[in-house]
């Protein structure tokens, strides 16, 4: 018996440092200095955009009158200078595809009452269907605190968020990999776009649920 528990810890130091030593050759090393870890799988996402900046910006210990929280219908959707103009401070922390499950974990580590006040929490039905994945990926790699990223990642109940958090801890100092040029500041990203086709067509397929492009 004891044999066999050595030859099981062995085999599971050996397993560790194998999946370990992998994670930090393909989190680092790449062709033109792009990370291998990227081409492996769709659902690691480098560091940057939106999310970095707006964690780095925000700070928990400045007093908002109002946060917002939820998924892109948020934080593209409550401009900050628009409750500016009626004397409102507001701080935007939605985020791409945000699912309550992230949400809940974003309240808890960087939100009370005396930070955030009021919280206008914007629920699209939609992130209520998926498994929080897409959000975690990106919120595991750009949240500053350890402790929000750890727990979303044990909370999806799937490997992949062990992954996500070896790369997150293997590449402990990379700084942000792109910027979203359409973020204006306070957590808010705007996008302009265009009408195509008339706006009667545009409420006509709208009212009997039909999508085209």
């Amino acid at each position: 018996m004891g044999r066999l528990w050595l030859r099981t810890l062995l085999f599971l130091g050996l397993t560790a440092g194998l999946y370990i030593g992998a994670f930090m050759v393909l989190s680092r090393y790449g062709p033109n200095g792009n990370p291998m870890i990227f081409r492996i799988a769709d659902y690691y996402k480098p560091r940057g955009g939106n999310s970095w900046t707006r964690y780095r910006e925000y700070g928990p210990g400045t007093p908002y009158d109002a946060i917002i929280i939820g998924s892109s219908r948020a934080y593209r959707g409550y401009d900050p200078a628009v409750f500016a103009e009626h004397g409102y401070r507001m701080f935007n922390l939605g985020s791409t595809s945000q699912s309550p499950l992230n949400s809940y974990f974003l309240i808890k580590h960087y939100l009370n009452s005396r930070n955030a006040p009021l919280l206008i929490f914007d629920v699209y039905e939609g992130t209520f269907a998926g498994t929080g994945l897409e959000s975690t990926s990106d919120l595991a790699q750009n949240l500053p605190n350890d402790a929000a990223a750890l727990e979303m990642a044990w909370a999806l109940r799937d490997l992949r968020g062990l992954n996500l958090i070896s790369l997150r801890f293997t590449q402990p100092n990379a700084s942000s990999y792109y910027s979203d040029p359409h973020y204006k500041g306070l957590g808010f990203s705007s996008r302009s776009d265009s009408l195509k086709g008339s706006s009667k067509n545009l409420l006509t397929t709208q009212r009997f649920g039909i999508l085209t492009n």
